[in-house]
Parts: C-alpha cells; sequence; structure tokens
C-alpha cells in the first residue's frame, strides 16, 4: 500500500483482477482490430458494387457528364492578323511575333454524320476575344505587361478590332475521357453555317458514326447541370482531358453584349476555353452551349437557339446509334446490370470504333460480372450482406472508443481517490 502524500512507485495500479494499463491495452488492440475489419469490410463491399468514382458516382450532373464526353472535342482554331484598329480609325500593326494568334474551345456532336456546334468566335475568330487575343500577344511581344484583364480593358476603351484577318488551320480532337491521348483521333473540320449574332457555328468531321447529344429546349430553373469545355481548372488533366464543372441552370435573361437575345445563365464558373462546350443534365441532354462568362458562372445559347442554326444548315438533330447504346449501356451498368450493359456497350463500339469510352466501358462491365458470378448469383443479398456487416464492425469500433474512454476515465477518478486517500 502506498503511504497518504507518498509519490506512487512500482507497478500499474491493480483494479483487483486485471491491471488497468493491460486492459487498455487490450481495449485499443481490439478497437484496431475492429477499425481494420470495418476498412477491410467497406472495401469488399465496393468491390462487389464494383463502385469506382468514375463510372459509378451517385451524383446525376457527373452521370450526365459521363454520357456527353463521348460527344465533345476540343477545337483549335489558328489565324493570322495583321493590325489592330480602334474605332476611331487609329491603325495599331502587329510585330510579327505577334500576328500569328489561337482560339481553344470546345464543341460537341448534336446530329448524325459528324455534325458538331461550337461558339462561333471559337470556330471563325472574330470581334472582342480575337482583339484581346491580338492585344495579349501584342503587349508580350513588346515586353509590357500582358494580363487579359489589361488587355481587354483597352480594347473595350478603343473598341479596337483585329484587321487583316486569315484562318491558318482548324482541328477537332476528340476529348480524353480518363484513358488517355493515345488513340484519340483528330479531324479537320469545315464549317457548314456560322451565325455572329447568336455566337455559334456548325461544323461537320468525317466520322458519320459518331455519337450525338440529343437537345432539349425545356428549360427549368434549378435543373441540375454539367458544363464541360476546356477551360483552366485546378485540377490536374491532361492536355486533351476536359473539365467537368457541376452547378445548375439559373434565369433567362440578355446581356450587354447580346442586345436582343434570350440567353440562359449556368452557375458553373465558366472559364475562357469552356466557349463551344455543352450544358448537360442527368441524362446527357444538351440544355445549351457556353457562348459567355458571367458573374454568376456562365452563359449559354439555349438548345432553342441550336435547332434554330442546325435548321437553317438543312439538318435536323438526332441522337445517333452509338449514343443512344452507350446511353443505354451505362444505364444498365448504374443498375448493376452487367451482362445487358455489356452487350448495348458492344453495340456502341461497334457503331462507331472510335468511340472514346464503349470498349473501356464494356471491359469493366465484363470485369464486374465476372467478379458477381464469382461472388455467387445473389449479388444484391451479398452486396446488402457485406455493408451491413461493415456497419456492424463500425458499430464495434465506436464501442471500444467509448470503452477506452471510459477506462481512462475510471482511472483517473480512481488515481485522485487513492490520492485524497
Amino acid at each position: 500500500m502506498t503511504p497518504r502524500g507518498s509519490k506512487a512507485t512500482g507497478g500499474p495500479v491493480s483494479t483487483g483482477h486485471v491491471p488497468v494499463q493491460r486492459r487498455r491495452g487490450y481495449a485499443r488492440w481490439v478497437a484496431r482490430l475492429a477499425f481494420a475489419l470495418l476498412v477491410a469490410t467497406l472495401a469488399l463491399a465496393a468491390s462487389a458494387a464494383g463502385a469506382p468514382p468514375d463510372d459509378l458516382t451517385d451524383d446525376p450532373r457527373e452521370r450526365g457528364a459521363l454520357l456527353a464526353l463521348p460527344s465533345v472535342y476540343r477545337l483549335t482554331t489558328e489565324v493570322t492578323a495583321e493590325a489592330l484598329v480602334t474605332e476611331d480609325g487609329r491603325r495599331v500593326s502587329l510585330p510579327p511575333g505577334a500576328r500569328r494568334l489561337g482560339e481553344v474551345g470546345t464543341a460537341v456532336g448534336v446530329a448524325p454524320n459528324g455534325h458538331l456546334v461550337s461558339a462561333a468566335h471559337v470556330a471563325t475568330p472574330f470581334g472582342e476575344s480575337l482583339a484581346v487575343s491580338a492585344r495579349i500577344a501584342q503587349l508580350a511581344v513588346t515586353g509590357r505587361p500582358h494580363s487579359e484583364a489589361v488587355a481587354r480593358g483597352w480594347v473595350r476603351a478603343t473598341g479596337a478590332r483585329a484587321e487583316g484577318v486569315r484562318i491558318v488551320r482548324r482541328t477537332i480532337d476528340q476529348a480524353d475521357a480518363g484513358a488517355g491521348a493515345d488513340g484519340l483521333r483528330a479531324w479537320t473540320p469545315t464549317v457548314v453555317r456560322s451565325d455572329r449574332a447568336a455566337d455559334l457555328a456548325v461544323l461537320r468531321i468525317p466520322a458519320p458514326g459518331a455519337p450525338a447529344l440529343d437537345l432539349d429546349g425545356s428549360r427549368t430553373n434549378g435543373t441540375p447541370i454539367a458544363t464541360i469545355g476546356y477551360g483552366p481548372s485546378s485540377e490536374p488533366r491532361g492536355p486533351l482531358e476536359p473539365a467537368v464543372r457541376v452547378g445548375e441552370l439559373g434565369r433567362t435573361g440578355t446581356a450587354k453584349s447580346r442586345p436582343g437575345r434570350r440567353l440562359l445563365e449556368v452557375t458553373t464558373g465558366v472559364e475562357q476555353g469552356d466557349s463551344g462546350g455543352p450544358a448537360v443534365d442527368a441524362e446527357g441532354r444538351v440544355h445549351g452551349i457556353v457562348v459567355l462568362r458571367s458573374a454568376e458562372g456562365g452563359i449559354v445559347e439555349p438548345a432553342s437557339a441550336v435547332r434554330a442554326l442546325l435548321s437553317d444548315a438543312g439538318l435536323s438533330p438526332a441522337t445517333t446509334p452509338s449514343a443512344d447504346a452507350f446511353s443505354s449501356g451505362m444505364g444498365r451498368f448504374w443498375a448493376l446490370d452487367f451482362d445487358g450493359a455489356e452487350r448495348d456497350l458492344a453495340a456502341a463500339a461497334a457503331a462507331f470504333p472510335a468511340h472514346t469510352l464503349a470498349e473501356r466501358q464494356r471491359a469493366r462491365a465484363a470485369e464486374l460480372g465476372g467478379a458477381a458470378v464469382e461472388l455467387g448469383p445473389d449479388r444484391a443479398r451479398i452486396r446488402w450482406f457485406l455493408l451491413a456487416f461493415g456497419v456492424l464492425a463500425a458499430a464495434i469500433a465506436a464501442g471500444f472508443a467509448i470503452g477506452l474512454g471510459t477506462i481512462g476515465w475510471n482511472d483517473l477518478v480512481r488515481r485522485e481517490r487513492q490520492r485524497s486517500g
């Protein structure tokens, strides 16, 4: 027994059976075991469900973006310009190093036989955006500050426009849907129709079976959507991998730079390079085409404007067999019908062999279907059993955590009682 007032020395305090420190060690060991069991169980459940975050996401906006990605392209247009001419007629010649300019944006398939739509200012550069690019190049070559804000401020103050503009080259590249740039196709498109007032252009690539998305003219404020485009983002990605930005459809209204046009807001944080990209819903249907940035996020030309431009070009918007089969296959994939998904995705790949996702997702469906067969025929029951087991393991871990706290508190109380005698 330790005399009152003296410092305790020697072994751990006894509770009458097992020393407290040893009991705490047991509890920690069991808690660690329970936590490891929880982690392993949840990992096994995820494996049984086949739920990687890219193709089994529960976010409807990300699912819609995945459906749309095979129909998305990067559009690059290279031009040369000779000078900037201000509103009062002053001509500012561009130095040789500043005369070659380019616009990078996005395009999306909206009609059969390789017909795409993009922003006109990307497909046939003109107006303020081209003048800003020329001013940035001029300032950079002459060694002066050349941020976009500085260049845009000067262009708007002077009303400058580029002069002597000539198209050098247009290139359409398939979007990287996550598998890397190897094997992606590139084409030289032709401009079928362009409308500068709407800032829309119809292009065609020699890819008859290319997937095309449905246009949806119904606009409901608050509809969850995603925009897909080649503007910068904080997430690292490959040069042909577009950024997916999620948000909602906003109000319909007008913009000062587009008088007389009814435009649609989006809350997706549009960036330069997203122009021409689609705003899609959970089913991958296109509600509009991005044309401007705004304080609220972005401005899109609605699907009705795209329909009107296609009609002027003698075209009818429609989906294609490759897009329909892919959409059906992914629907089955998300319903865990891997056999049906495999059939539909194989059909999508057959309809358009250059499809950027069909073969990869078919292989995923085959892999997950094979794993489900190994688990047994009743996949749903096994999945729920594993998840329930995971919840039980979590409860065990929580119980031992509480037990650890209780042991620690009881130990503290005993020590205080012994000190006070």
